[in-house]
């Protein structure tokens, strides 16, 4: 999770400023949508059932 840091969260630091928030952000975008569309693909496959379930 902190490669760019040499998975060292405490110590680390980004000496190189190559950290770039943009691509961070649109990559959690990505994941959002990505469990979002599992979520109404789950619900559509098993007729709205798995809705109660979570």
């Amino acid at each position: 999770m902190f490669a760019y840091r040499g998975n060292n969260l405490i110590t680390g630091y980004d000496s190189d400023g190559t950290w770039d928030w943009g691509n961070f952000f649109k990559g959690s975008g990505w994941i959002a949508i990505g469990i979002a569309a599992i979520a109404v693909g789950v619900s559509v496959l098993t007729c709205g059932v798995a809705v109660h379930a979570m």
